[in-house]
């Protein structure tokens, strides 16, 4: 036994000195582009072999990736092994450029040529797989949306890492924002079955005329039959597959300016604009003194938040204001971007009265229509009520002036002399202690108290809440305020009642729109009649029990979010 195990040994030590030689060096294409990339394979006959100095090839090209990996078959007794070093190279300069001689051990590889060109050169290495670009509408608005979409056909499965170039620009200049995936699905293609992927972009010109793309790149492997009729397994040592790109024709746009017609000082070029506003409470019970939280929500579809106008309010003297920051928000959907400004004011009035505010009017363009259109919310008026009658006392003669003298005692001034001052507690604990130190032990003694008082206050405070129990019961709530409109036939109840309810229900925005957006065809029916009736300049009834209905039967669903993960292997080339 052992004789043969040792025979074995030496007859295999045989076969691998007999194929430990072998030096080469393979490249998949020999002409590219600027801009382009090409892949290096140098192979080794002896997986002891050892790395090649490859430091030469900075010279003229730039390392993208690098990888190694290494194989041994026996067949008929014969072992074969071999180790790979694999590069991804960018050329730096245009022009005849020159992979040099490496070398391993005892064995040297050829040199190879390879001509750089101006541009990629657009020509797919195989029609297993496809690349195509649409971009859409074809005359954008400056400043105004057109979506960038990618379709990468494919025939045959994907292995290891891919990339697919994001949109590049040859002439013009705009903003691309990424927006998401599709899943793969089967299609039809020159009488031939693909796996087909969508790749979706915003673009924002930044300024009119000629829009010109160069074409997107994919560059990846796919398997060969052997590795199609192993796709149960997972072969990664061995699942190298087949190296091919292809390439997508150019693209173009011929950007408007802005649009003449618009009479607006805030180009708005959108399919669709919004303009909500609420109340903490109605603007027609106003307490003089008391705090009401006024929400402006200015959305658009097709813009970035941080693009829209600031909206404001004409607010009379009698009413004083403090305005929050804005928020922004942009939620990236299957049709674009869209764009939410929020504004929060604070308004306290001091006196009583009616007061009428103007409305306020945001002119934007319809990329639809190709037309100006205003989105407008009316004047209203706002109704406050008890204020107290406020009298201001003058002092009847001038306050004596008080000489202080070193170590005797500050005179007395009688009461009625001093300006009427409200003292907090505070203050007239120290002015007790001031005046006379005997009672000194009756302050501090208070003074405890105070302080054992508002201790208890901000545990009360930062108690745990049941916020579950919270949100039923503003919920039932708003439902409650909801159905007394609606059984009243009460548009403007309803509105703000509607208001209260989608909040509580977790919908955004909490307005008539965005409630209409969300999903429900009857109540957005419902929400389309209340619009109509409530905002008309002609007045209409009312009758608010098939809205009623509609809120009972509604169970929200969010917006499905779109796959962004389907090109998880294929990493955009920045």
């Amino acid at each position: 036994m052992v004789v043969r195990f040792g025979l074995l040994m030496a007859l295999l030590c045989v076969s691998l000195n007999s194929f430990a030689n072998g030096f080469s060096a393979q490249v998949d294409r020999f002409s590219i582009g600027m801009g382009d990339h090409i892949q290096l394979v140098l192979t080794l006959g002896d997986i002891r072999g050892q790395r090649p100095d490859i430091s030469a090839l900075d010279k003229d090209f730039t390392i993208i990736r690098k990888s190694q990996s290494s194989s041994m078959n026996i067949n008929n007794g014969v072992v074969s092994q071999e180790i790979k070093w694999v590069y991804l190279l960018a050329p730096n300069r245009k022009g005849t450029l020159t992979i040099p001689s490496f070398t391993s051990g005892s064995f040297k590889s050829e040199a190879i040529d390879i001509e750089v060109g101006d541009a990629p050169v657009s020509q797919s290495s195989t029609d297993d797989v496809l690349l195509e670009v649409e971009v859409k509408p074809l005359n954008p608005y400056v400043r105004g949306q057109a979506i960038y979409t990618q379709r990468l056909f494919y025939a045959k499965q994907l292995v290891n890492s891919a990339s697919l170039s994001e949109p590049t620009l040859e002439k013009g200049d705009a903003e691309v924002v990424f927006l998401s995936s599709s899943n793969p699905k089967y299609v039809k293609r020159n009488n031939r079955t693909y796996n087909m992927i969508e790749r979706y972009f915003s673009v924002f010109p930044s300024s009119e005329g000629e829009l010109l793309f160069a074409p997107s790149v994919f560059r990846g492997s796919i398997a060969d039959e052997q590795q199609q009729r192993q796709r149960g397994f997972n072969m990664p040592m061995f699942n190298t597959g087949k190296r091919v790109t292809a390439y997508s024709s150019k693209a173009s746009l011929k950007v408007q300016g802005q649009a003449k017609g618009f009479t607006g000082n805030n180009w708005l070029p959108s399919s669709q604009v919004s303009l909500d506003m609420t109340w903490s409470q109605s603007p027609e019970t106003v307490k003089a003194g008391e705090p009401v939280t006024v929400t402006i929500m200015l959305m658009a579809q097709g813009l970035k938040a941080e693009s829209l106008p600031e909206v404001k309010l004409n607010w009379p003297d009698s009413i004083k204001t403090y305005p929050e920051k804005p928020e922004f928000r942009t939620d990236k959907r299957g049709n674009g971007l869209l764009g939410l400004r929020q504004e929060k004011v604070v308004m306290v009035a001091n006196q009583n009265g009616e007061f009428q505010i103007p409305a306020i009017e945001i002119p934007w363009w319809n990329t639809i229509t190709n037309e100006q259109q205003v989105e407008r919310v009316a004047s209203f008026t706002v109704k406050v009520t008890g204020a107290g009658a406020v009298q201001a006392t003058t002092p009847t003669q001038e306050t004596p002036m008080i000489n202080i003298e070193v170590d005797k005692e500050l005179p007395s001034v009688e009461k009625e002399t001093q300006p009427e001052k409200e003292l907090s507690l505070l203050e007239t604990l120290t002015a007790t202690y001031v005046e006379n130190k005997k009672h000194l032990p009756i302050a501090l003694a208070v003074l405890c108290l105070l302080l054992a008082l508002l201790v208890s206050i901000m545990f009360y405070l930062k108690r745990p809440k049941a916020k579950q129990d919270n949100s039923r019961q503003i919920l039932a709530a708003a439902k409650a305020q909801l159905a007394e409109a609606c059984n009243a036939n009460d548009a403007k109840g309803a509105i703000a009642a509607l208001s209260k309810w989608a909040e509580a229900m977790g919908i955004y925005p909490a307005t008539l729109s965005g409630i209409e957006r969300s999903g429900d065809k009857a109540l957005s029916t419902e929400i389309a009649l209340l619009s109509e009736a409530s905002y008309s300049k002609s007045a209409q009834a009312w009758s608010g029990a098939n809205l009623l209905v509609a809120v009972n039967n509604f169970a929200y669903n969010e917006q499905p979010e779109v796959n962004n993960q389907a090109l998880g292997s294929l990493h955009p080339q920045h």
